[in-house]
């Protein structure tokens, strides 16, 4: 290979490392951005706890409705701790499996969910028979999901 395909070839190479970079660094500062909201309300939610509405543990069920255009079912086993703290794991329709923690105070409720390639922040909103959970993802992707409690 000649100096002008070489200067060619990283020429090329160059502007895909650019337009990667460009493309997908704004996504990961709204994570950032997202995630550092996700850490002020875990510890909101430490300080403030509230042991009078202990939310119900068990299995919820869902469909993610994202900013991508996309969703996907979603199943996620939650236990409520009596201190506040929340654990759990589930499955999703694309992603697959995930574990998660976090805590939750009264009616309101965070977690981390770790997947194997990457995480999300979640915050939410326990009702009667379900919650309201809104998200952000480490690649960027945001969205809700309505869970409903299983019998």
């Amino acid at each position: 290979m000649d100096l002008g395909e070489q200067m060619v070839v990283i020429g090329v190479y160059s502007c895909g490392v650019w337009l990667t970079s460009h493309w997908t660094t704004p996504r990961r500062n709204v994570y950032r951005a997202k995630l550092d909201a996700w850490k002020n309300v875990t510890r909101a939610l430490e300080r403030e706890f509230d042991v009078n509405v202990r939310p119900v543990s068990g299995l919820y069920e869902g469909s993610s409705t994202e900013d991508d255009k996309s969703s996907q079912e979603v199943v996620t086993n939650l236990r409520f701790g009596p201190y506040g703290t929340i654990t759990g794991d589930g499955i999703d329709g694309v992603d697959g499996a995930y574990t998660l923690v976090g805590r939750w105070s009264g009616d309101r409720c965070a977690w981390l969910e770790r997947y194997q390639n990457f995480e999300v922040a979640v915050t939410g909103t326990v009702w009667r028979d379900g919650l309201f959970i809104r998200f952000c993802s480490s690649r960027g992707i945001s969205g809700s999901v309505d869970l409903e409690l299983l019998a």
